[in-house]
Formats: structure tokens, C-alpha cells, sequence
């Protein structure tokens, strides 16, 4: 008796559930429209759960819902979206961040406006993530929040900008120099990514250069210099660098063969005449007096003016 009684039970059970599972068109119907009304008031957060709640039912249904579950995704990506926006100016980043992924996605399949709406607000929320994060000197964790914007969205280049920063000053030359190319090689697919790959190029070569000043060997600065010249052939600071490196490293003969270039890219006198400077030092290392001179006579600005008179005179006599 009790086998049977068991089985009866079961079967019951188990229409029941596909009563549940089997949505009819008006129940749905009736869903969505106590959804739409919580909408329509503005009850967003109401809204939500109800118009989930007829997608989930609409996918259950085997009749004809398509209008209604195309209905419900559009007005549930708007309410996410709304919703998320609202959470943002009160500043619950984290919560605003997973409502607008939700509208995000949802808008891919649903509405494309939200979509981009959705997608713009997100780039700048973790942009805000990770300049407060940046601010307090978290290195590491600021560019792991932008590069999250990154893998959302390849094409988000202020976020990959950021995060290239970032992963430079946390030590981690290999991710910053993979995110600051993807900046540069966008700029080249469209003009709206240019400004950010004109400043991905400048920072890049300032990291480059600031590793040079640091390195032990002239090899080493002489290899970043390269590679800043690939990314900006007339940079003026890549060729001080290498001036004053390859003076501190005695390599007169490169001072000698790139002063003349480097001296012609600076805006500053001061630095011009450092530059020449160092290129009568390298000549008169070399034991070649008059191009010395020649290159002391053009120092005319900043700290080393009495000194390049003073050689002048030297050599002179």
C-alpha cells in the first residue's frame, strides 16, 4: 500500500510541476503587465524582480510570448540601468557596477542604446576605482580594477591607458608595455582613439626613459632608447637621456655621433646647452680641440656658461 500511495504522490508532484513549468500565455501576460505597472510608477527596484520573474516564465511557456519576453528584456535593461545610474550618484560604486553589467548584457540582446549607455558608465566607474586607488598609492590594485574595464571592453582605451600606468609603477613592465601597444595600435583603426594613443605613445616613452636613467649599463639605456624611437622618432628627451647617459658611461663616440640631433630637437636653451657641453667634453676627451671648441662656444644658457668660457680659453692657447 505504501509503494502505491508513494507513486501517487509522485505523479502528483510531478504534475504539478509541469503545471508550474508550463506557463500559459496569460499568466505571463499578467506578469508582465504587474511588472510594466511598477515601471510605469517609477518603482524600479519593484520592477526588477517582476520583470525577471516574466522572462523566466515567458522562456517556460510553450505558447506564443515572444512579444511579451522581448517587451520585458527591454524595459528590465532600462530599469538596470536606471537603477544602477541611481546607485552610482550615491556613490555605491560596487553595487552600481553589477546592476549595469546586468544592463550591459542585456541591452547586447535587447536594447543597444542601453547597451552603450550601460558600458560608458561602467568604463567610468572603474575609472574612479582606480584613480582613488591610485591616489593612495595601491599600485597593483588600481590597475587590476582598470584592466577588469579592459577585459569587458578591448576598446575601452582610457581604462587601458590607466591601467598600463598603473601596472609601470607596480613594477609590472611586461602588462604595461602589452596595454600601452593596444592603445597606440587603436589610434591607428580610428580617430576617436588617436588623443588616447598620442598619450599611451607618451607615456610609454616616459616609462622606457625612466628605466634607462636607472640602468647599469649604456647597453641597456641604448636599447630603450631604440624603442622610444619607434614610438616617436624626434622624442627630445629620449635623446638627452642618451646624451648624458652615454657621457656617464664614457661613451664619447656616441655623444659625438647623436649631440648634434639632440641639441636641434630642444625647445630650451638651458638644455641645448647642456647638450653642447657635454659634446665639447667628448671632443676634448678625444683630443680633437677645435670641434671642443667649436661645441663649448655654443653654450650660452644654465649652469655650465663660465665653465665652456673657461675651456675655451684653455684650449686657445
Amino acid at each position: 500500500m505504501k509503494t502505491i500511495r508513494w507513486t501517487v504522490l509522485f505523479a502528483a508532484a510531478l504534475c504539478f510541476s509541469n503545471y508550474v513549468l508550463a506557463q500559459t500565455a496569460a499568466e505571463v501576460k499578467t506578469k508582465f503587465n504587474e511588472a510594466a505597472t511598477a515601471y510605469q510608477a517609477k518603482k524600479m527596484q519593484e520592477a526588477i524582480p517582476l520583470f525577471e520573474k516574466t522572462i523566466e516564465m515567458a522562456n517556460a511557456s510553450s505558447e506564443d510570448v515572444v512579444e511579451v519576453l522581448e517587451n520585458s528584456q527591454k524595459y528590465l535593461a532600462n530599469a538596470y540601468l536606471t537603477v544602477g545610474a541611481n546607485q552610482a550618484k550615491a556613490g555605491q560604486l560596487d553595487q552600481a557596477l553589477a546592476t549595469l553589467i546586468k544592463a550591459e548584457d542585456l541591452g547586447d540582446i535587447a536594447n543597444q542604446t542601453v547597451k552603450m549607455r550601460a558600458g560608458t558608465m561602467i568604463s567610468t566607474i572603474y575609472i574612479m576605482q582606480g584613480s582613488e586607488l591610485l591616489k593612495a598609492e595601491k599600485f597593483q590594485e588600481a590597475a587590476d580594477i582598470c584592466n577588469k574595464a579592459v577585459e569587458r571592453n578591448n576598446k575601452d582605451t582610457k581604462n587601458a591607458l590607466l591601467a598600463a600606468q598603473c601596472y609601470s609603477k607596480a613594477g609590472n613592465a611586461e602588462k604595461a608595455t602589452e596595454l600601452y601597444k593596444m592603445v597606440i595600435e587603436l589610434g591607428k583603426t580610428h580617430s576617436k582613439y588617436e588623443e588616447d594613443a598620442t598619450k599611451a605613445k607618451q607615456a610609454f616613452a616616459s616609462d622606457l626613459l625612466q628605466d634607462a636613467t636607472k640602468a647599469e649599463k649604456y647597453e641597456d639605456v641604448k636599447a630603450n632608447f631604440d624603442k622610444v624611437m619607434q614610438l616617436d622618432s624626434a622624442n627630445a628627451q629620449a635623446y638627452l637621456v642618451l646624451i648624458q647617459s652615454a657621457n656617464n658611461f664614457k661613451k664619447f663616440d656616441e655623444v659625438i655621433a647623436n649631440a648634434d640631433q639632440a641639441a636641434q630637437l630642444q625647445s630650451d636653451d638651458e638644455l641645448k646647452s647642456t647638450i653642447y657641453f657635454l659634446l665639447g667634453v667628448a671632443y676634448q676627451t678625444k683630443e680633437d680641440k677645435a670641434k671642443a671648441i667649436e661645441a663649448y662656444k655654443k653654450v650660452v644658457a644654465g649652469s655650465n656658461v663660465e665653465a665652456a668660457k673657461a675651456q675655451v680659453e684653455a684650449l686657445s692657447k
